[in-house]
């Protein structure tokens, strides 16, 4: 929906399969878990998944969309299955107000295709301030790729890691750890304890171009 395209090159797609094969057999926490975290719709990220399956190689273990909202393991049939129990656990009491409050000052509302999340389209720095003080506590918000999405304050990608680690029975600080990004709303990731090695393949983000955030 946002008319951009990215790339994954084969090269990629060929180390992180021989990462996953070379440890397939090992326990955790020594077993090589990929676990894709994206904030873009539900439909798009598996849309995606599934070209790349076309090629034949595995792409991730666990899929996380809507910036941390949605969280999908394997069904064993190819597929994807949602882990309802993670989705429960999001309160989205506070979309109504924050719609009402959008139409009211003329601030593009984007919902299509998220259930957990809404992204406010290349909002101005007031409204950034209005929207992050009328969610609270109940949600919170980051920037991504100009835009801004509110999301439940249990969501957020470094919230969705920590229950895949816990759930796929990672002890933390057990094993390594590294993240890839390239925008504001990876930091939060990036900066987790259980984190060893943060890559940010570019910078994006207000934060990361102006060195606010020291990596």
């Amino acid at each position: 929906k946002t008319g951009l395209l990215g790339y994954v090159s084969l090269s990629t797609l060929s180390l992180l399969s021989k990462f996953r094969l070379a440890t397939v057999s090992s326990p955790p926490p020594f077993r090589g878990l990929v676990v894709l975290i994206t904030g873009s719709r539900t439909a798009t990220a598996l849309k995606r998944l599934s070209h790349l399956r076309d090629l034949g190689h595995l792409i991730a273990d666990v899929v996380v969309t809507e910036g941390g909202g949605r969280v999908y393991w394997p069904d064993g049939d190819g597929g994807w299955k949602e882990d309802q129990e993670w989705r429960a656990t999001h309160d989205l009491s506070w979309m109504p107000t924050l719609k009402t409050w959008c139409q009211e000052n003329g601030v593009e509302w984007d919902k299509g295709g998220y259930s957990t999340a809404v992204r406010l389209k290349a909002p101005s720095p007031s409204t950034i301030r209005a929207v992050t003080l009328l969610v609270r506590p109940s949600a919170t918000v980051t920037q991504n790729m100009g835009n801004l999405d509110v999301l439940p304050s249990t969501s957020g990608k470094a919230n969705a890691a920590s229950y895949v680690l816990r759930t796929v029975g990672y002890p933390p600080r057990v094993g390594w750890v590294g993240t890839a990004g390239d925008d504001d709303n990876d930091l939060d990731l990036a900066l987790m304890d259980f984190v060893d090695r943060a890559y940010f393949v570019r910078k994006t983000g207000e934060r990361l171009r102006g060195g606010e955030v020291d990596l």
